[in-house]
């Protein structure tokens, strides 16, 4: 965990939700099965992004869970 002190100020920094690993892995299993890889099934594509979803109604607070849903960008 990095820390960073400046001024008296000591910040402690911790990973939240998945990396970049992580969110690769999730997009190349999503292009394997289910859902989308019906869709995209015999056509040219490319997936550029799987970002967190907020469930629908779901607030941010300052003290969030990290996210357990996912949009995925072809």
């Amino acid at each position: 965990m990095p820390t960073v002190e400046t001024g008296g100020i000591v910040v402690d920094a911790r990973a939240w939700g998945p990396g970049p690993a992580e969110l690769a892995a999730l997009g190349a299993r999503q292009l394997e099965r289910g859902p989308l890889a019906r869709r995209l099934e015999g056509t040219d594509h490319r997936l550029p992004s799987v970002l967190p979803d907020p469930a629908p109604g779901e607030k941010r607070t300052g003290n969030a869970d990290p996210p357990t849903r996912f949009t995925a960008v072809a």
